[in-house]
């Protein structure tokens, strides 16, 4: 049995119109309720059309206020987030990381904090931020807003305290590839100070229309469509094969770096009748999820700990506090990377070459600085999926398989 690297969690496509007609007054309440419970979310929360833009939100309305324009972030993230705190006013400013991980550099965001920016937002990956606390002092002894991208990892803890909690903002994400998902949607919390404002700023922002989802929808019909588990063992499975070796083919390259980014009025709405008994259908399977995949993340970690990103000091912490959304193994060099991911697939396994975009690398984002610690990190990076069609069996087979390639 083959299994894809990545999966949509079933969206009920029957639904997709009449729903958008359906009303509950009480749903969007009962959501809020829910997702505050889930993700342990102690701040006011509003529903949005586009997760992206709750970036755009938050930069906005904290430059209402600040004479400086500079928002430092990291470049691994999705070309739109950075195009997103441009479009808000902002002046990006690019992080670095440590070496061969997802956590930020605090040697060197101490070095050049003195910059004092407006805003600093943090992204969690697939696992949390290791010194979330630490940022948000450094953030709060500077008077520097902080905002956090919680869009691949919406729970867990750092440090023993919850993602989400110590921030001014929050951005949570709820589109296709996500564990609660639809075709876009998403979330932004906020302290209460920031009530008026947001309610003002959102007032004319209108909830999207079927047709305004209709590109989605059809993209991620047939992305469900060649993932299907028979389908996928019959024959996408066999065309990847064939396609491995061809290096310029278009799945060993990161899509992300090829978008164009248009900020059309998708931006400017919110949470669809439809996204919002959706997502909240799917709230209720979140823990069975999250515990899946902790558990397959456990396997691959007593197998694979040395060569897992980032480095491993508190092994229950690691798996209990993250989503592991996939699990991030480096490879030795980028050739490296490409000959295991060949002999993986010929082997029967599908593992992934990206996570996210090096943005750095996008020419019209080279002035905001580069890191050739982060290139050489995501040109090593192999993710291995934990979705739910992921059996204790597989994740074993593979994690012995990679031990024997390396």
């Amino acid at each position: 049995m083959h299994y894809p690297k990545q999966v949509i969690n079933s969206i009920n496509y029957l639904n997709y119109f009449k729903s958008f007609i359906y009303k509950d007054e009480n749903l969007e309440k009962k959501l809020k309720k829910k997702i505050k419970n889930l993700f342990n979310i102690n701040k006011e929360i509003k529903f949005l059309g586009r997760a992206r833009s709750g970036i755009f939100l938050a930069i906005k309305i904290i430059l209402k206020n600040s004479k400086n324009n500079l928002v430092f972030l990291s470049p691994f993230t999705i070309p739109e987030v950075i195009d997103l705190v441009i479009s808000a006013g902002g002046k990006p400013v690019f992080l670095k990381h440590d070496k061969n991980s997802t956590n930020l550099s605090m040697k060197e965001l101490n070095k050049i904090i003195k910059k004092k920016p407006a805003a600093l937002i943090i992204t969690h990956y697939h696992v949390n931020q290791k010194n979330y606390k630490l940022i948000y002092k450094i953030c709060k002894k500077n008077q520097i807003i902080l905002v956090e991208d919680c869009a691949i990892s919406c729970s867990g803890k750092s440090g023993g305290a919850y993602i989400g909690s110590l921030s001014d903002f929050s951005v949570y994400s709820f589109s296709t590839f996500k564990f609660i998902n639809f075709f876009f949607g998403g979330a932004i919390t906020y302290k209460r100070k920031y009530k008026k404002l947001i309610t003002e700023t959102t007032a004319n922002w209108k909830k999207l229309s079927a047709s305004q989802y209709f590109k989605k929808f059809m993209q991620t019909i047939k992305f469900d469509i060649i993932t299907n588990q028979i389908i996928f063992n019959l024959i996408t499975f066999k065309v990847l094969k064939f396609l491995s070796h061809k290096q310029k083919f278009i799945l060993n390259k990161n899509m992300y770096l090829n978008e164009i980014f248009k900020m059309d009025r998708s931006y400017f709405s919110l949470l669809s009748n439809n996204g919002i008994k959706e997502i909240y259908n799917k709230t209720f399977n979140y823990e069975l999820d999250l515990k899946h995949r902790k558990f397959i993340s456990g396997i691959y970690f007593n197998r694979l700990k040395k060569i897992t990103s980032p480095k491993v000091e508190d092994n229950k912490k690691f798996l209990n506090d993250n989503e592991f959304m996939h699990y991030l193994i480096l490879a030795k060099n980028k050739k490296h990377k490409q000959r295991m991911k060949n002999k993986l697939l010929e082997s029967g396994f599908d593992v992934g070459s990206f996570f996210y975009a090096d943005c750095s690398k996008i020419k019209r984002f080279s002035k905001f600085g580069n890191n050739k610690s982060l290139q050489s990190f995501t040109d090593k990076l192999i993710t291995l999926p934990t979705h739910k069609r992921i059996t204790k069996e597989y994740a074993v087979k593979l994690s012995l398989k990679i031990l024997k390639l390396y």
